[in-house]
């Protein structure tokens, strides 16, 4: 008997961990969305470690700023992707390097 498509991806995204990789990805595809422009202007999304959102930050205004939002930012998160961010951390300030030209 030939195996059907839509009875095996499933069962292969589960053994291989892709279900949940492609969850990963879509949290971290929609922190633009969720953040608003003004605050995605300013930050990333940049991992999703056991129901922590990292998001990198420029500076510690923008960390503040990330602090003050956090609650209305969960609450978005939950609404879209029920259980997936339990919290939002935000991952040491970038350093920026200047090139003189």
């Amino acid at each position: 008997m030939p195996w059907r498509l839509k009875e095996v991806i499933p069962e292969a995204l589960k053994r291989a961990g892709g279900k949940e990789r492609l969850r990963r990805g879509l949290v971290l595809a929609a922190w633009r969305e969720v953040a608003g422009k003004d605050l995605a202007r300013f930050t990333e999304a940049v991992a999703l470690e056991e129901g922590v959102l990292v998001v990198h930050v420029p500076d510690p205004v923008v960390a503040h700023q990330l602090t003050y939002t956090r609650l209305a930012l969960l609450r978005r998160y939950e609404e879209r992707f029920p259980g997936a961010v339990r919290e939002i951390g935000r991952a040491s300030c970038r350093e920026r390097v200047y090139v003189l030209v």
